[in-house]
This record gives C-alpha cells, sequence and structure tokens, in this order.
C-alpha cells in the first residue's frame, strides 16, 4: 500500500512538473512568435511608407518639372495636357489626373479629357489653392472629395498636390496640379499586404493632421467604433492598452506597428494592424517539445511502475519464505522441548515410578 502511495505522489509530481515546464516553454514560444510578428510588421508598414512617400516626392518633381516647362509659356491646353498625362502618368501611375487654374482658382486646362467637365469650376476657396498662391510653394492638401459644382462631374476621392506658377515679374499666374488616386494607393498597400504577410492583416492610409482614414485593407472587417479606436492607436492618444505595438480591442489583442510620411508640406501615416489569433497561428517547434519530454515522462512512469510491480512480487514471496521459516522454527523447537524433557532427571525418575506400578499390578 505504501509503494502504491508512493507512486502515486511520483505520478503527480511528475504531471505538475511537466504542466509548468510546458507552460513556460508555451509562453516562450509566444512571445518569440510575437516579437517576430512585429517585426514582419514594422517590415511592411515601413517599405509601403517609403513607397508612398516616394510617390508623394515624385509627383511635387513632376509638377515643378511641368512649372518650368510653361514658366515662359502660354497656359496649357486641355488638348496639350491631356497628352502629357497619357504619354507621363497613364501607365504605372497614382495620379487620377493633372489640372491646370489660373490666378483666380478657375480650372482652365485638365488631362485626361475625361474631366473636363471641371474646366470652369471655381476652386479658389479650397485650402489648397490660398495655401499655394500665399506661401509660394508647393502644398499637399487633405483628403479632399471632388468639387461637383455641375453635378455632373466625375466622383473621386483624392489627395491634391499643388505648385504655383510665376511669370517673369514674379507675378502669382496660376498653379499647376494633381490628383492623387487613393483607390490606387490603396490597392498598393493591399499589394503590400498580400506579398509580405504570411497571415491576415490590415493597413491603413491615415490622414494624420484630419485624423480620418484615407483607405484600409479589406481583411479585417471595419465598424466605425473599431476605425475610431484606429485614429486612436495612430494618435498615441488616450489609449493606455498600448504596450509596445500592442493593444486590445472587445477583448481581442492585435498587433500594430505605423510609420509617419511626414515632411514640412504634408504628414500622413501607415498603420498596421495584425489580430493575434491570425498571426500567432503555428507552434511547431512547442509541439516537438512537448512530445519529446511527453515519451521521456511516459517512460518514467512506466519504469516506476514495474519497480512498483516487481517489488510488490518480490515482497509476497519473501512473505511466504518468512511464514514457512517461521512454521519450521516453532515445530523444531517444540521437537527440542519434547526430548529436553525426555533426557531429563524428573522425566527418568517419573517412568521409573510408572514401571513399578505395573510389576506390583
Amino acid at each position: 500500500m505504501k509503494n502504491i502511495f508512493l507512486f502515486i505522489l511520483l505520478v503527480v509530481v511528475l504531471i505538475v512538473g511537466f504542466g509548468i515546464f510546458i507552460f513556460y516553454l508555451y509562453q516562450q514560444d509566444i512571445e518569440r512568435i510575437e516579437n517576430d510578428r512585429i517585426g514582419d510588421l514594422s517590415v511592411i508598414t515601413d517599405t509601403i511608407a517609403n513607397d508612398l512617400g516616394y510617390i508623394f516626392t515624385t509627383t511635387e518633381r513632376d509638377l515643378k518639372l511641368l512649372s518650368s516647362i510653361y514658366r515662359d509659356r502660354k497656359p496649357p491646353t486641355v488638348e496639350e495636357l491631356s497628352n502629357i498625362y497619357n504619354t507621363a502618368f497613364d501607365i504605372n501611375s497614382f495620379l487620377i489626373n493633372i489640372f491646370y487654374m489660373d490666378s483666380d482658382g478657375t480650372m482652365r486646362a485638365i488631362g485626361p479629357g475625361k474631366y473636363s467637365k471641371e474646366i470652369g469650376n471655381k476652386y479658389a476657396f479650397r485650402s489648397y489653392f490660398l495655401n499655394a498662391k500665399n506661401s509660394g510653394g508647393s502644398f499637399f492638401s487633405e483628403v479632399l472629395s471632388n468639387y461637383k459644382a455641375k453635378s455632373s462631374e466625375e466622383e473621386y476621392d483624392s489627395v491634391v498636390v499643388v505648385l504655383p506658377v510665376y511669370n517673369k515679374m514674379k507675378q502669382f499666374k496660376g498653379l499647376f496640379g494633381a490628383n492623387l488616386d487613393l483607390n490606387k494607393l490603396q490597392k498598393r498597400i493591399q499589394t503590400g499586404v498580400m506579398s509580405k504577410s504570411t497571415t491576415k492583416g490590415g493597413l491603413y492610409f491615415i490622414d494624420y493632421k484630419n485624423k480620418q482614414i484615407v483607405s484600409g485593407s479589406n481583411k479585417i472587417k471595419n465598424t466605425p467604433i473599431f476605425e475610431r479606436f484606429l485614429l486612436s492607436v495612430s494618435a498615441k492618444e488616450g489609449n493606455k492598452s498600448i504596450d509596445k505595438n500592442k493593444f486590445t480591442f472587445n477583448g481581442k489583442k492585435y498587433f500594430c506597428s505605423s510609420k509617419l510620411i511626414k515632411n514640412k508640406k504634408f504628414t500622413f501615416q501607415v498603420l498596421g494592424i495584425f489580430p493575434s489569433t491570425d498571426s500567432v497561428f503555428s507552434l511547431k517547434g512547442l509541439y516537438k517539445q512537448i512530445s519529446g519530454i511527453a515519451i521521456i515522462v511516459g517512460a518514467v512512469i512506466l519504469i516506476a511502475l514495474f519497480i512498483i510491480i516487481y517489488n510488490e512480487k518480490i515482497m509476497k514471496k519473501l512473505k511466504k519464505r518468512i511464514e514457512v521459516l517461521e512454521i519450521n522454527i516453532d515445530s523444531t523447537k517444540k521437537e527440542k522441548d519434547v526430548g529436553n524433557i525426555i533426557d531429563s532427571d524428573y522425566y527418568r525418575e517419573l517412568q521409573n515410578k510408572i514401571n513399578a506400578i505395573r510389576e506390583k499390578k
């Protein structure tokens, strides 16, 4: 009974120790995988942010080139801008169109011709027109919906990049501009996610100044509450749950990484999100460790069980032999006692008296 108790105690100790060790390995593996995923996400967001930053700066550079061409010439016509767009920007470009406004903010030319209904519209109320005119330098707008003065213009959202044009007398002539296509930017973001990510994730292009989500991946279902929370994450304001690129929303853990696309003229942000449940999806190394340790623990338990059973059999045999020995010892002792009685003087005297009585009879 004592051996069985010891065996049960051994099994309990092994199981508890095994569980504690496995929990430790699990925590180590989870931490390693989380760090790997956060590292992957950081690389993705940095890459996409650098790409988008390059798109913005090259658009500004192209407008400077366009402005230099028409500095000492007449303003461009619709046909000229359409030819320039079709030649330089129609393929592998993130532009919706390029345009020219006069000093009053009236659209005078735009290419391609698909957007010619915007000609004649006045945009002097737009902040980008006022800023470019007053600052004398290029300007990047917030995300804007296309102004539909006639209600027949094309509908689109864009980031407007403008550059003022001056004559030889340094008088303001107007400005060249371009509309960056948010749909194309979103496709670029999604392409980056799908080409580099091994798990489900979402990348969001955020207008940092105006605190609005410009575009994002459809890999994560967005709700107004979730979008507001994303904006709070992007601003790092009022969110105490962020800790080393991790935050919790509605009881679910997410990994996040952000990268600002920033210079003196614009500030945008790429915010990357990975759901933890989709990211920490494989613990193959841990499973191998668990199986190996389980085999060792099982072998130890079986060996201990074999030893206990073997000892029990030996003990039973010893008990039987002891019982036989005790019986033999008792029998020998009795025979010895009888022999001692027979050999005693008292026994011989008693025997002589018995014989004398028999002879008298």
